[in-house]
């Protein structure tokens, strides 16, 4: 190789491949330790990656624009999966939801007046309750309610208002008085996203005013997540995770660090 070979300085377009590469290392590396710690902090990728703050800040960015985390004050959170269609999601986890379905349907007692929330899981809930139970149900979702249809014991009450057809839901202020009128002994609760310090979080801004009213009108209030929720943030806040009583999970300590939730006094359901 001669002197000048040595000598020669890499191509603009070189340079370029080259920051590329490491930038996508680095967003690999970050999704990475997301998935292992569930936060992020930027001054700590920083050191850990050994750039600055504001190309961690770039890359946040990115990976956020990609629906890959939720950017959050001073780092990241993992992204709530709660992203589709209510026609996809119905069909997403099948035998996951169907699980934690029957064990959420036995804390339902005779003679309680109960509200079932939207989503597929409340669905299965409901698709689970035992055909002789006498009990009031109340539901913002058509779904639900159809489900209860052949329950002749069960006193069904559907709110009414103006239908979210991506959620399949009833949302607006008819639906937020009808509520705020109701006293429930138990609710099942649909969620997007658990963390324990974020709180409750959903996709839906008219989703998060109805669900906070239904937690708050309840004297006790049952989530059911699925392992990929916990841990992760959605962008409209619901309410504090400590509100919660239950929260019927098929995660486990070893996969979805379920001890900060016992600490705020949950009682873990694990399926």
């Amino acid at each position: 190789m001669s002197k000048q070979q040595k000598n020669a300085k890499p191509s603009k377009q070189e340079t370029i491949s080259a920051n590329t590469l490491l930038a996508e290392e680095r967003k690999l590396k970050i999704l990475e330790e997301l998935h292992a710690k569930g936060k992020v902090t930027v001054a700590h990728l920083s050191q850990s990656l050994s750039v600055s703050e504001d190309t961690v800040r770039r890359d946040l960015r990115d990976l956020a624009q990609a629906n890959k985390l939720k950017k959050v004050h001073g780092g990241a959170m993992p992204f709530s999966p709660t992203t589709q269609p209510y026609t996809t999601r119905k069909l997403q986890d099948q035998d996951s939801k169907q699980k934690l379905a029957e064990v959420a349907a036995q804390l339902v007692q005779d003679k309680q007046v109960i509200l079932i929330d939207s989503g597929t899981t409340c669905l299965a809930i409901a698709q689970n309750l035992r055909i002789d139970l006498e009990a009031t149900v109340i539901t913002p979702s058509p779904h639900v309610a159809i489900a209860l249809a052949e329950h002749k014991s069960v006193k069904l009450i559907l709110i009414g208002g103006n239908v979210n057809t991506e959620d399949m839901t009833v949302v607006g202020a008819t639906a937020f008085d009808s509520l705020n009128k109701i006293r429930t002994d138990l609710c099942f609760l649909g969620v997007c996203s658990i963390h324990t310090s974020i709180g409750i979080t959903t996709t839906d801004y008219e989703q998060a005013q109805l669900k906070s009213i239904i937690i708050e009108n309840a004297a006790k209030t049952v989530a059911t997540a699925t392992a990929d929720k916990l841990g992760t943030a959605a962008a409209f806040h619901i309410a504090d995770t400590s509100v919660l009583n239950y929260i019927v999970t098929d995660a486990t300590d070893a996969t979805g660090g379920l001890e900060p939730y016992r600490d705020l006094d949950i009682q873990i359901v694990e399926v």
